[in-house]
């Protein structure tokens, strides 16, 4: 962080420390207000307001998530478990039903007996 990321980190929690609800909104806008006096460019003022998230109690909207700054999708690119053991197609990603199940669990059972 840069002293000046640092200056308006320290500005808006102070601004912010008597709020009770304090939404991406708000922090959006106190960030916002605070701009003339702490000059960010656009990714110095995404890094502070994700700060400021993660320092402050927020009511984050329904569909937002928080993803760390090193995080890698990886659920899309995941090969589906096709074998459990030496080749036998034990499961698969699609949803079985309760016969298929009891199938999986036998061949399962019994590859443990042997």
């Amino acid at each position: 962080m840069t002293k000046n990321q640092d200056s308006m980190i320290s500005y808006v929690l102070k601004y912010l420390s008597d709020k009770e609800k304090i939404t991406e909104a708000t922090i959006q806008d106190a960030v916002t207000l605070f701009l003339s006096i702490v000059p960010l460019n656009d990714s110095e003022q995404t890094e502070v307001i994700k700060e400021l998230q993660a320092r402050l109690q927020i009511d984050i909207d329904r569909g937002v998530y928080i993803t760390a700054k090193d995080h890698k999708p990886w659920y899309a690119e995941a090969k589906p478990i096709s074998t459990l053991d030496s080749g036998s197609a034990m499961c698969n990603t699609y949803r079985m039903n309760a016969d298929g199940y009891q199938k999986l669990l036998q061949r399962w059972i019994a590859s443990l007996m042997n």
